[in-house]
């Protein structure tokens, strides 16, 4: 099989149109705008509860006061005293855009009929919507203690449109006899926006606030900065099988740019304020809350966010992010929502306030505290990919409360599929589809590494999904690879026909304590999978995969866990998903204690350990002279495409160690004296080459026999 350019036109996947790469914008995955760039160290979320006021007052109270919302929502952001906190990266001189969630809203017309969605199921849904409470409680903190020039109230909302509107067309059409900016919100301390804005206006004078529905604002059609992630028309994969919203990789036509209102292209800041809410991709919170960005009457969809929406609202809603990121993100939950939108939905009461400058952060910390592992969540990847932040629980420093002290498990969207373990070390094809025949010699207890033999002529490699597409679906008829090519994309392998072929593929959990879950899995078309050598599933008779459609119980011990799956394919392409989850159902969610990794890496270190590290560092190697072997420390401050390579002092390549991308921290790797064919090397000085993304550094290391 040759080599593919990744901006080439590639072969097509069997059933499927040629997957069109030429039209990609490529320059956005290193992106990262002026606004977000990141300090040194973890970034820092701040977790503030009613059970910080005096007296305590309990996490699911009802009702509160003004004052207590208030009180929690200052502590949040009094705990952040990091180099990015909301004092800091907001200034006198600004212009700040304050994106709130208001999708739906309490409407009665004239008349007394109830409208817009806010009344489904004879429920008034006040967990939709961000909290005005909450808004009021963000922008006197920023007057008092910042005084920005000017402070607007955003919202595109998808159910309403400004009040007394129908004559102006279909576009209207959900135009009432009042709207959302006026009406007073009856549990939100019977405020509205505009009220806000008078209230703040009259009392402080010296900070202009006001509001401004996005879906009436002029607007310019931009491209997306940093190049877009969404395709318009994809082709989507079987929903009943694949989950809901998940794209064939490269499929569709890149976007151009999006209709954007000119306050959030304009404005020189951008904070957003999200209510706590689940959906099918996970959770609603402050990336998300940017749906409401779209302009969407230029493309004739009234205020619906169709646009958006139909091409896959993850990538639609990172794209959207891009254009003006928030610098602060605010994530509250003192009327909350869980459940499946559009269906059965439920309010809930957890009075937290989660606060941060990095997006990402915020968004991952509050998805812990609502029961959802951030792991399985793709719309995190993407924002990581363009360099948005970080959704590493180990990597992020919690302050006031942690995620653990808060956590509540939501009852999850019914159309929610996590994503499970995205990388594996994985030999195959090999010719057959018997289960019983070891294509390994010795499958059940193997522990691979990367360039290892795998049975007779094949060899252990590292998989990946292509870039910027996470999926449950470990599809097989893609390899990426992962080799430093000096290229801007890696290359990438496309098999149209894996029938009559096996696989297998193997990852390790390290697991901080003894604790049961399910096995969360299903191949095309048969398989087995050993946890620990022990086979504890068996797939023989072939049928369709369908994600998470088996869930067996399994037991983790304390420390380290092998876990290898077997794919017998008997046509067409292959693949499957694996995890290990918290239910037996197809909405569970991967287990929190546990970390998966490849042999030879080394499982990112909590951050309690110590900040990341500032650049890159080839730490040194121990010990030093050495007999048999040497332990190799390097360090990398963000996810780099690494090389780690012995050389003798003539630079003459003696063995290849590592050639990966890394996520940030420490990682250590074990040299055993021999060269890349296994060969035991002669006594002597040898160098260890290092080289991170344009970093390069050597060692020198003594060998003695």
């Amino acid at each position: 099989m040759g080599r593919i350019k990744f901006w080439s036109v590639l072969g097509a996947v069997v059933g499927l149109l040629t997957l069109d790469m030429v039209t990609t914008d490529r320059r956005g995955w290193d992106y990262i705008p002026p606004s977000q760039a990141a300090p040194e160290g973890p970034p820092v979320v701040a977790i503030a509860t009613t059970e910080d006021l005096d007296p305590p007052v309990p996490v699911d109270a009802y009702p509160l006061t003004y004052e207590q919302v208030r009180d929690v929502v200052w502590r949040a952001l009094d705990l952040d005293t990091s180099d990015r906190n909301i004092r800091k990266v907001i200034e006198p001189d600004d212009w700040v855009a304050v994106k709130i969630n208001m999708v739906t809203a309490p409407i009665v017309d004239e008349d007394g009929r109830k409208r817009t969605g806010f009344w489904r199921d004879g429920v008034e849904h006040w967990g939709d919507c961000t909290d005005l409470r909450v808004v009021k409680a963000v922008l006197e903190y920023l007057v008092e203690n910042v005084g920005p020039k000017k402070i607007d109230i955003v919202e595109g909302p998808a159910e309403w449109s400004r009040k007394k509107r129908r004559h102006l067309g279909a576009g209207y059409g959900n135009s009432y006899d009042t709207d959302g900016w006026e009406v007073h919100w009856r549990e939100f301390g019977n405020l509205s926006p505009i009220q806000i804005a008078k209230e703040l206006n009259e009392k402080y004078g010296r900070t202009i606030v006001d509001t401004t529905d996005l879906n009436d604002e002029p607007y310019r059609f931009e491209p997306v900065p940093g190049g877009p992630l969404q395709r318009v028309s994809p082709q989507w994969r079987d929903s009943r099988r694949f989950g809901w919203g998940v794209p064939v990789p490269f499929t569709g036509t890149p976007r151009e740019g999006y209709y954007v209102p000119v306050t959030v292209l304009d404005a020189d800041k951008m904070i957003s304020v999200a209510v706590m809410k689940t959906n099918y991709g996970g959770a609603t919170l402050a990336m998300k809350n940017y749906v409401g960005t779209l302009a969407s009457r230029p493309y004739g969809d009234g205020t619906s966010k169709t646009q958006m929406d139909s091409h896959q609202y993850e990538r639609g809603f990172v794209d959207l992010f891009s254009y003006n990121p928030a610098v602060y993100s605010i994530i509250e939950g003192f009327w909350a929502d869980e459940g499946s939108w559009p269906g059965t939905r439920w309010n809930l009461h957890r009075n937290v306030v989660i606060a941060s400058s990095d997006p990402v952060a915020a968004d991952a910390v509050a998805l812990a505290s609502m029961g959802i592992n951030p792991k399985d969540v793709d719309h995190l990847y993407l924002a990581a990919y363009k360099g948005f932040g970080t959704f590493d629980l180990d990597r992020i420093r919690t302050v006031g409360h942690s995620w653990r002290d808060v956590q509540h498990k939501f009852r999850r969207h019914s159309g929610f599929r996590g994503l499970g373990f995205q990388r594996w070390l994985v030999a195959g094809p090999f010719e057959g589809t018997d289960l019983d025949h070891d294509y390994l010699g010795g499958e059940a207890t193997v522990v691979p590494r990367a360039g290892d033999p795998a049975g007779e002529g094949g060899t252990w490699r590292v998989w990946v999904h292509p870039p910027t597409y996470p999926e449950a679906y470990v599809d097989l008829t893609y390899y990426v690879h992962q080799e430093p090519s000096g290229k801007e994309f890696p290359d990438i392998e496309v098999k149209k026909d894996l029938g009559n072929t096996t696989h297998y593929a193997f990852v390790l959990i390290e697991s901080r304590r003894e604790q049961d879950g399910y096995l969360w899995v299903d191949m095309d078309d048969m398989g087995k999978v050993w946890l620990n050598g022990e086979e504890v599933f068996r797939k023989d008779f072939p049928t369709a995969y369908r994600v998470g459609q088996y869930r067996v119980p399994v037991h983790l011990r304390e420390g380290v866990n092998t876990l290898l799956v077997k794919v017998a394919n008997t046509y067409g392409g292959a693949g499957f998903c694996a995890s290990i989850v918290d239910e037996d159902s197809e909405r569970g969610t991967m287990l929190f204690d546990i970390r998966d990794y490849l042999p030879g890496e080394v499982p990112a270190v909590e951050e309690e350990a110590g900040p990341l590290p500032e650049r890159p560092e080839l730490v040194g190697n121990f010990p030093n002279p050495f007999n048999s072997s040497t332990t190799i420390r390097v360090r990398v401050p963000r996810r780099e495409e690494v090389t780690l390579e012995v050389r003798d002092v003539l630079g003459r390549k003696v063995r290849s160690l590592v050639s990966t991308v890394l996520p940030p921290g420490e990682h250590t790797y074990t040299w055993d004296g021999r060269d890349d064919k296994g060969v035991p090397v002669a006594s002597g000085m040898y160098l260890c080459n290092f080289r991170a993304g344009r970093f390069s550094q050597t060692g020198r290391m003594v060998l003695v026999r």
